[in-house]
This record gives structure tokens, sequence and C-alpha cells, in this order.
């Protein structure tokens, strides 16, 4: 691809909050990133790949890509610190590994779909359903929460339920519930949607913000934070070969090794990332369960000041990073926030299927990493922030990451090939 810049920084990281190192993808040398500290950062060497050839329990060879020599004993080695390379598939564990298996949901055609901002009917798939002969036509309800104005960390309601539509309708809101009824108005079928809009005080914000340091810095990039929790560096070699494979030999991504995480569970991980404290550092510890997290000093308070759109998404909302045991947030802590249609989604329980990883045809992490996307297309030119982590898939249980290839590597593929990318810093950390 001689010629054509597909980002200007790329940084992957893996396993740096449930259980591991981070990775850094990049194409130059040094990174000067508004919030974070300045980084140095190596090359792999030329030439080549090293690969690994690692005999998997059903004896099926498998090949790694890694970006250092694995012929050492160490994957870190300096007269500071070494840690030893483990071979993700050694003897001594290959026989405790489960088969993943590939993630469908039970329901193939959507009977509602968006493509743009605009929600369609698929009359076609509605006629190959069990609704045949019985639905006619559907409305909308906005899913609203205000993203300047206190309320509960679960706050949300519907508002302006729309006129009935019996082909497509343009949606001029952020996140919508759909509902389809028989013709006595008999409630049918439930979907939701989300959508990106500019926000006209977002943007003025944003420009009077970014005039006062117009002049303090030469390059402005873009930031892209995206976590996938639980996940070890050897167990993304062991679950997700596509996207490890797609990352490091195609976006040549530079694998940070050594990074660790400084606690045991998510929360106090995300806090020493995102507020450069530990938990034990911050104010009132002893009551996080009832204080909200809104006073905290977070990179995307940061980013905010200096000018920059800012994006907050998660899935699995019973177990938020700052909602789990604790108050979240009462303002929403991005200009973009996807918690109130998480929430919605999580308490309708008749759209979920396949061991609650789907809503009707699109898997929950498919939803939130769309939402994303939106919001980096939209803003490509603009300077933006985004923030979002993404549980369901690869919590619980080590083999389950195995249905989460796929779709990461569709997501940075898409992202990537569109150039969306372009002047972004990306973290991949796990």
């Amino acid at each position: 691809m001689e010629g054509r810049r597909y980002f200007e920084y790329i940084v992957v990281g893996c396993g740096g909050v449930g259980s591991g190192t981070l990775y850094w993808l990049s194409k130059k040398a040094g990174i000067d990133v508004l919030g974070l500290e300045q980084f140095e950062l190596g090359h792999h060497n030329g030439g080549s790949q090293d690969h690994s050839r690692i005999m998997y329990p059903n004896e099926r060879l498998f090949t790694i890509p890694e970006l250092r020599n694995t012929s050492t004993p160490f994957l870190v080695d300096t007269s500071f610190c070494q840690i030893p390379h483990i071979d993700p598939f050694d003897t001594s564990v290959k026989r405790m590994l489960k088969h993943g298996t590939v993630l469908k949901c039970a329901i193939k055609d959507d009977l509602l779909y968006s493509i743009g901002n605009t929600i369609f009917i698929n009359w076609k798939a509605v006629n190959n359903s069990r609704f045949k002969n019985e639905m006619k036509y559907c409305k909308y309800e906005v899913i609203w929460r205000p993203y300047n104005e206190i309320h509960h960390h679960n706050y949300f309601k519907f508002i302006n339920k729309s006129n009935e539509f019996v082909d497509h309708v343009d949606i001029s809101n952020e996140f919508v519930r759909v509902k389809c009824y028989t013709g006595a108005g008999l409630d049918l079928y439930t979907n939701f949607f989300s959508f990106l809009h500019l926000k006209k005080d977002i943007e003025d914000r944003c420009e009077q913000n970014a005039i006062k340091f117009a002049n303090t810095r030469k390059e402005q990039l873009n930031i892209l934070m995206l976590g996938v929790d639980s996940i070890s560096r050897n167990n993304m070699l062991r679950y997700m070969q596509k996207t490890w494979s797609y990352l490091v030999n195609e976006i040549n991504a530079i694998d940070l090794l050594g990074y660790n995480k400084v606690a045991d569970n998510t929360f106090p991980n995300i806090v020493s990332m995102t507020a450069e404290k530990f938990v034990n550092e911050l104010p009132r510890k002893e009551s996080l369960r009832l204080v909200p997290m809104d006073n905290y000093n977070f990179i995307w308070n940061n980013y905010s000041a200096k000018g920059y759109r800012t994006f907050y998404a998660e899935d699995h909302p019973n177990i938020g990073m700052f909602d789990f045991w604790k108050s979240g947030f009462n303002i929403p802590p991005g200009d973009y926030f996807n918690r109130p249609l998480s929430v919605v989604m999580e308490k309708n329980k008749n759209v979920w299927n396949s061991n609650h990883y789907c809503v009707h045809g699109r898997t929950e992490t498919d939803i939130v990493l769309d939402y994303l996307k939106k919001y980096a297309t939209m803003f490509q030119s603009k300077q933006h922030f985004s923030f979002t982590f993404i549980s369901r898939l690869t919590h619980d249980y080590l083999h389950e990451t195995y249905k989460a290839d796929k779709i990461y590597l569709k997501f940075f593929k898409d992202m990537f090939e569109s150039d969306t990318l372009q002047n972004t810093v990306v973290f991949l950390f796990q």
C-alpha cells in the first residue's frame, strides 16, 4: 500500500486491565499525547516476522505471530526487570484449554435495520418470521438522558413517541426504542438503535476551548482507547489469533511487553490508567459506593478542556466499571455516552438470545463498536477522544474470547481500510 496513509499512530494494548500487558501500534517513534507521558517507541526488527510453531491439544498446528524473538527465555530482559517468556500453548496448560466456538445469533435477519440515520422495516424478514400477516406498522420512542444535567447513573426516560411508519423513518435523536404492532395495536416486536448527530453546544464549547490552545501544539492527535475485559496477552494469542495477526502483521503493532496491571480487578486498574491514581488515593475511598465519580479528574476531562469532543461507551451495564457496587456518573462522562441505551436494552429481556450475547440478530459487542465507529467517522476531521470498554463476551470464560475474534477483526479492518483513523492514536488494552 505504498503512498497510502491509513493512520498517524496506532496503539494497541493487551492485558493491562484484567490481566497483563499493553501493546502500542505506531508508525513513528515519538508520541506526545495530551494527558499521557511522552513515549519513545522502538520498532520491531525489519525482515520477516518471527513465528512460534505451537501444537494445540487436538494436534492441529497453530502459527502465532510474534513481535520479538521468542527463542529468548525472557519477554522482558533488562538490568531492572526480567519477565519470563511463557508459551501460551505450553504442555503444562494446553490440556486444560477449551476450544472456542463461533458466535452465531439465534436470529439471522432482523426485522428492522438502520443505514445512516434511517431505520428500515425488513419486510422480507417479516414475511419469513412468525409475525407474517400480523405485523403492520412500527413506532419509535426516544431514549432520553440529558448530557448536561445531574441524574442517577441509571436514569433514562422514553419521550416523543413517533407516528406510525410502514417502510422507513429518519431519526434525529441519539438513541431510540422501536416497537412494531399488529393492526389492532398489539405490541409484537422491539429493537434498539443508536445514531450520531452534532450537538451545537458541544461544538461551540470545543471551538472555544480549542482556540485557547491553538498555538501550544504543532499537531493535534485524536485518541481512541478500546478495552476488552479480562484477556491476558497469552489468552489473546490462544483465542484471538485473527485479530492479533491482522494488527501485528498488517498494521505493524508494537507490543509493549511487560506492561502489567496494578491490582486485581478492573476498577482499580482503570482508575490508575485514566485518573493517574491508585484507588486508595481517591478522596473518600471508604464510601465510593455512595459517591458519584463526577468530581474525579479523568483523562477525558483533560481532552474536553483542550477542545476535544469526548465519547464513553460500555456494554453489560450491570457490571459497568464505575457502576458495579458504585454510583457511576450523575453527569455523563462523555459528550456521547451510551449507558442509557445499554441500561434500556438490559431491562428488556425478550430481545436477547444466544446466552445473552445478541440483541435479535446483532451481537451486543457489535452494537457498541458500531456506535464507536459512527463517532470516529463523524469527527474524523475534528479533534475527538473516545474511551470504550467491552466485557460481556470475555469476562466470565477464557474460551469464550474466541467468539470475539472475528468481531474485532472486522472492526479494525473497517476502521483502517476506510481511513477513519487518520491522525489518530489507537490503544487496544485488555
